[in-house]
């Protein structure tokens, strides 16, 4: 079906991504400065910390997206959000595929991102696996 909307581009969707990445790694920070002050340069730990913060990542991202404002905080403050091919809320386990499908986007270096340039629906590619669009509010 033909969605009558505006699809968010490739900056508006970087910058918002910039927003989340800025707010979970403080969050992962105070969080480790309250709770696990002691080992910072041990490489177990920082493999762990990488493991965490990857898992908080799809967490984060997979819970706010199916939630009811259909966006993580930095998607909100720029008005855009994820909607399915009705334009209707996505749930968890499509917004977990999603997230997860990004490392399809990412690999080949960075091609599925940058796809969102020449997509007329400014689709990347874990957008097509999922089938999910991000459109302005």
């Amino acid at each position: 079906p033909e969605l009558y909307v505006t699809y968010a581009n490739l900056g508006v969707r970087s910058i918002a991504t910039l927003l989340d990445l800025i707010l979970v790694t403080s969050i992962l920070i105070i969080t480790e400065t309250i709770f696990f002050s002691s080992g910072f340069y041990n490489e177990k730990v920082n493999m762990f910390r990488v493991i965490v913060g990857m898992f908080f990542w799809v967490l984060y991202n997979s819970i706010l997206e199916s939630s009811v404002f259909q966006a993580t905080p930095g998607e909100l403050i720029l008005k855009i959000k994820v909607v399915d091919l009705f334009g209707k809320r996505i749930g968890f386990l499509r917004a977990l595929f999603r997230i997860i499908s990004t490392i399809v986007s990412i690999l080949p270096f960075g091609f599925g991102i940058w796809y969102i340039t020449t997509d007329t629906k400014k689709q990347s590619w874990h957008d097509l696996i999922a089938g999910t669009f991000v459109v302005k509010k």
